[in-house]
């Protein structure tokens, strides 16, 4: 997946609950790019009044899956119950 698409992939999963961890410094996949993609992924979750489902994490560090990034997603995902 090119970054460029990433916006149709995320609308493409509203209105269903979906966590887009984006590290600030992720050589990969640029921070700024993809704030972007999911603010317009944001537009098809509004049509179903579910702007709330589309979560960004923005950790200001690399793209690694540490203790602290583990509890966010444990969080997020203790939260969909």
């Amino acid at each position: 997946m090119c970054i460029r698409d990433s916006h149709h992939l995320l609308a493409c999963a509203a209105p269903r609950s979906v966590l887009v961890v984006s590290p600030q410094l992720d050589r990969e996949a640029p921070f700024e790019q993809l704030t972007q993609a999911v603010e317009a992924a944001r537009t098809a979750y509004h049509l179903f009044d579910a702007e709330g489902s589309l979560v960004q994490a923005t950790p200001e560090d690399y793209v690694r899956f540490g203790p602290e990034m583990q509890a966010v997603v444990i969080d997020w995902l203790k939260g969909l119950e």
